[in-house]
């Protein structure tokens, strides 16, 4: 009931966390977000529950992405839900899913941002982000669930502290530079379509360790599953309200009669480098329509941009392995691992279908900036490094480097090939349409220009694409 009142769920009004603002209400500011903080008061009750380990808590399956439901309605349970669902007598889903406390909570603080009932309210203009109650809590819980520095999740300051009943921790996974994932076995994935990794592994198998082993490697998995489980569901939550793969199978808009209307999400993989300049008409023209059409508000996009920066920022604090030995086999801290592969697991494939569904459906106006900045954040990972003590990796000044691109970038290069393709050719014919003579609409245009103009980036695509094709 707590929960349900502070974020107003089942049409009630709620505490209002996305319009108070640190300027306009300053007392209410602070008191909420000492309230909410991750170490407040909620998120200690939160923890007592979750040491008891005997309390489970129910969440509307209507509440859920719509690709995440239609998956279930097949029987193809999503990993993240897969020992979350009842299932009734009749052998179907019930309309709910069971949660621990810790997931019940991040579940309704991130279903928060795409709860229709408060879009309804329009966007609130949250050009100051840390001045907007609810951006500062998500900046927050970023900090310290994601840190960048550090060895991982501060401990939860109990007696005993039980790994909870989630696919995190029965896989028992451990991480590496090149594969392994603690959400399931790779069989259990999709593999990504972005990836190189798919095609590589098939030598190599995946090991085993409890979590006594991950400990004596150097990393934490009884603490680190928090900082899993907090990406995934944000990333499920504001990421998987459209997925192109859904659509395919659903149908497409039905007054479309050629098969080029809306191409299938498979062909993009089989064309690199790529799709024809009709076919990107024909996208804008003849975009299917899906049975729940999630067009993502300004605030929304926004909130995506500062994680994919901060998620940039996590990764790139890595610490570098040190291998005395050319033939070594080391596979790093379970933290560490978990860096490394928190953006391709989690991230990457989500934000694909975000970014193409919002290229499609946006606007030919301004406000398109913001799509534009989030996909430009993504594909310049090399922008996003450290961080001053006591300051936000993500609101870090960011420098304009006109250095070249390095080399060692090659490998997001090829694993991300189809944002640096498929969206850019999207783009395109969003600026034949869009009037240029407006300056703001020129300066996007110049933004993108500039960022493909960086030297060796072409270079580094053309070797990705090579690499795709060989």
């Amino acid at each position: 009931m707590l929960l349900e009142n502070i974020f107003g769920f089942n049409n009630t009004q709620g505490w209002g966390l996305k319009t108070i603002s640190a300027s306009w209400q300053p007392y209410d500011f602070v008191a909420l977000r000492d309230f909410l903080s991750p170490n407040g008061p909620v998120m200690q009750t939160v923890y007592r529950l979750l040491v008891e380990n005997i309390y489970r808590f129910e969440f509307p399956l209507k509440c859920l992405p719509w690709p995440s439901r239609c998956l279930i309605d097949e029987g193809a349970i999503p990993v993240l839900y897969m020992n979350k669902l009842q299932f009734l007598t009749n052998g179907q889903a019930a309309d709910y899913i069971l949660l621990n406390a810790f997931e019940y909570y991040l579940f309704h603080f991130s279903y928060y941002l795409v709860n229709a009932q408060h879009l309804r309210a329009g966007s609130y203009n949250w050009n100051t982000p840390t001045d907007a109650l609810y951006i500062a809590l998500v900046e927050e819980y970023m900090n310290y669930f994601l840190p960048a520095e550090g060895t991982g999740v501060p401990p939860i300051r109990t007696a005993s502290t039980p790994l909870p009943s989630s696919p995190i921790n029965s896989s028992k996974a451990s991480y590496s530079s090149f594969q392994g994932s603690p959400f399931g076995s790779p069989k259990s994935r999709e593999a990504s379509p972005f990836s190189l990794r798919s095609f590589m592994r098939s030598g190599s198998q995946q090991q085993q360790q409890t979590p006594t082993t991950v400990e004596q490697s150097g990393g934490n998995q009884q603490e680190t599953w928090r900082s899993e489980t907090f990406l995934q569901i944000v990333a499920e939550m504001w990421l998987n309200q459209n997925s192109l793969e859904t659509a395919q199978r659903y149908g497409f808009s039905p007054g479309s009669n050629t098969s080029h209307s809306a191409m299938p999400y498979s062909a993009h993989r089989q064309r690199f480098p790529g799709m024809a300049r009709s076919s990107c008409y024909s996208y804008l023209r003849d975009a299917y329509t899906l049975p729940e059409n999630v067009l993502p508000c300004q605030d929304h996009v926004k909130v995506i941009r500062m994680l994919v920066k901060h998620v940039h920022y996590f990764t790139n604090s890595v610490r570098p392995e040190n291998i005395s030995s050319l033939h070594q086999c080391h596979y790093g801290s379970y933290w560490d691992g978990f860096k490394r592969s928190a953006m391709s697991q989690e991230i990457q494939k989500k934000l694909y279908s975000f970014l193409k569904h919002s290229f499609l459906r946006w606007p030919l106006d301004y406000s398109f900036r913001l799509v534009l900045e989030t996909w430009l954040s993504y594909v310049q990972p090399w922008r996003y490094f450290g961080g001053k003590d006591g300051e936000s990796p993500t609101h870090k000044q960011e420098t304009v480097q006109d250095r070249a691109v390095d080399a060692v970038w090659q490998q997001f290069v090829t694993d991300n090939l189809l944002f640096f393709t498929v969206l850019f050719q999207l783009f395109l014919p969003r600026v034949f349409r869009t009037d240029l003579s407006h300056p703001r609409n020129t300066y996007m245009l110049f933004r993108v220009c500039k960022v493909f103009s960086q030297m060796g980036l072409n270079t580094l695509i053309e070797q990705g694409m090579r690499l795709v094709n060989r």
